[in-house]
This record gives structure tokens, C-alpha cells and sequence, in this order.
């Protein structure tokens, strides 16, 4: 039986395709399966991935019917995993050759229901090394603070126990802002109580591809369900007793500093109020640091002038771009 299944979702990534799959080809650690979703992808992808399927007995392929989404082909992945733990792959990004053989030493090393490994991500004038600190987390406020504070929030480059995922829910209309969904319910599992971070980096993230995260403006529909997520991992933090001040600090703190952007600047500012309303989510809340602070002052300008608001923000995004901060 594998000690690791690689879960890869599909959909319209032919010309970066073979780059992810060659990538887990070369991996150090030969004792995995990979099970790859066709999302009835409309390029080449379904004939690559049955290519590599039968070069390599340890290559599994769902051939989907209809386009579900990420997380609809990820839920179908898990149903045919048969190994102890599961890391995910995006088919637009690729693993360092000792991915998972660093993940796999370091649970071995310190039986962790969950490891988080570091990661380079690509832009396309630029290359920024997410390198963490090594250390150990066994308290469940750290594990969530940090989650909220950390480039922790993608599922992948992270080795799971795959009982983790056994009573995961995964809303069919929230297609947007999935990963944080999953992981704050594995973080909140009886079942998660130890979780490594390593400086190595073993992923390697192309921001080049284009996604939903990846800039300050995405359009309107994805905005709104984008925030929604949010209501829900606020709601299921609360329900699970898990947001005391400690972590509703920091959550705040993410909002003001990813989700909110991209509300303020896809969603009318009518729009926005009513959503806020809605939610009970603040404009401003207790600011964990300096950048906080300056999102708060933000968000209230957002109230007094959004277009000055967007002007403001788009000049630091062009700083960001021109500095290669």
C-alpha cells in the first residue's frame, strides 16, 4: 500500500501539464500514488494524463463528465485514496525532487497529523522564496492563529493524515476560497493535534497561470463568493467554539488584508455595506501590527471615497510590481 497519494486536479492546463506530472516522476520518494481528476478538461489533458497512466502503474485517472470545479475533483480524488497520507498538487505548478521525501521524514520524525513545507512562488518578472520557520505546533489557538497569520492557507504543499478529511464539508456553491474552508476544519479536528513546519522548500507555485488569488481584481460573482467562504469558516469557527478573541483578532486580520481588497475593489461600495451588514463583519477591528493598522485607516477611506480608496491601492500595487517588494 503507498504511504502517500498526490491528489492533482485537471482542467485546461495543457501547455503546464507535463511539467507537474514529470515533477512527481522525479520525486526521490518512490512509495506514492497519484490520482489525477480530468475535470472534462476541453484541451489535451484527458489524452496527456491517460499517457502518463499507462507509462506508470502508480497513476490513477478520473474522467469526469461534467466541469464541477477544484473542489468537487478534489472530494472525487479522495474516495480513491488508499494511503495513510495525501498532499495536493495544482496541475499548473510543480514539486522540488525531494518533496516528498523531506514531508514524509519530517512526520516520520515527528508524528505530525499535518506537515507544512515552504515554497517558492513564480511571478513573471519575479521569483520570492515563503520560507517558515522549523518548529512544532501542539496547542489549537496557535495552529489557528497561525493559519491566519501565515502563508498557510493553500492545501497544497502540505503532507495530511488522510483521516483528516473524513468528515470534511465542502458547500457545493462556495467554489471560491475552498482551501481556507478544508483547512480550518482539519486545523478544528479532534483528530489534528500535532503539526510540523519546515524551512524546505518542496513546492513550487506558478502565480504566472493566472487564479483567483492572485491579484487585487477578480470580477464581481467570484468576489462575493470569495467572501461568503469566509462567513462560513466564520461561522464554523464559532460553532466549534474555536474564536475567542485571540483568533478573531487574527482572522480580522486576514480579512482586512486579502478578502476585503478584493471586495472593496469588485463590489460596489452599496454592495459592500450591505454585505458587511449582513455578515456582522467590522470595518475595522483590533490590528495585530503595523500593516493592520494601515488597512484599518484604508478600509474607512474605502467609506469616505472608494475611488481614492482604489487609486490608493492600485499605486501600491505598481510600487510592489516596480520594486519586486
Amino acid at each position: 500500500m503507498p504511504f502517500i497519494s498526490i491528489i492533482i486536479p485537471v482542467f485546461n492546463v495543457e501547455q503546464y501539464l507535463r511539467r507537474c506530472l514529470d515533477s512527481v516522476l522525479s520525486q526521490t520518494f518512490a512509495n506514492y500514488e497519484c490520482i489525477l481528476i480530468d475535470d472534462c478538461s476541453p484541451d489535451k489533458c484527458p489524452a496527456i494524463c491517460d499517457e502518463y497512466v499507462s507509462k506508470d502503474s502508480r497513476f490513477k485517472i478520473i474522467h469526469k463528465h461534467i466541469n464541477e470545479g477544484v473542489a468537487e475533483a478534489r472530494k472525487s480524488g479522495q474516495k480513491l485514496v488508499t494511503s495513510e497520507f495525501v498532499t495536493s498538487l495544482d496541475s499548473d505548478d510543480w514539486l522540488d525532487p525531494c518533496a516528498l521525501e523531506i514531508l514524509c521524514n519530517k512526520q516520520h520524525e515527528t508524528n505530525a497529523d499535518i506537515v507544512i513545507g515552504s515554497f517558492k512562488q513564480y511571478f513573471q518578472d519575479k521569483t520570492r522564496e515563503i520560507v517558515f520557520d522549523d518548529y512544532i505546533i501542539t496547542d489549537k489557538q496557535k495552529m489557528l492563529s497561525d493559519f491566519f497569520l501565515k502563508r498557510f492557507k493553500n492545501v497544497w504543499g502540505k503532507l495530511y493524515r488522510s483521516s483528516l478529511f473524513a468528515h470534511i464539508t465542502q458547500p457545493s456553491n462556495l467554489t471560491v476560497g475552498e482551501d481556507i474552508i478544508i483547512n480550518v476544519q482539519v486545523l478544528c479536528s479532534n483528530n489534528c493535534n500535532i503539526v510540523a513546519v519546515i524551512k524546505d522548500i518542496v513546492y513550487n507555485y506558478d502565480t504566472s497561470t493566472g487564479g483567483v488569488s492572485q491579484g487585487y481584481v477578480i470580477k464581481k460573482e467570484k468576489a462575493v463568493n470569495f467572501f461568503e467562504s469566509h462567513i462560513f469558516v466564520r461561522n464554523f469557527l464559532i460553532e466549534h467554539q474555536n474564536f475567542n478573541f485571540r483568533i478573531r483578532k487574527c482572522f480580522y486580520h486576514y480579512l482586512f488584508i486579502g478578502v476585503y481588497t478584493k471586495m472593496f475593489h469588485s463590489i460596489p461600495k452599496r454592495e459592500v455595506q450591505m454585505l458587511l451588514k449582513q455578515s456582522t463583519f467590522p470595518y475595522v477591528y483590533f490590528p495585530v501590527n503595523v500593516k493592520s493598522v494601515l488597512r484599518c485607516i484604508l478600509n474607512w477611506l474605502f467609506l469616505v471615497n472608494d475611488n481614492l480608496y482604489k487609486s490608493i491601492l492600485d499605486i501600491f500595487k505598481n510600487i510592489r510590481k516596480n520594486f519586486k517588494i
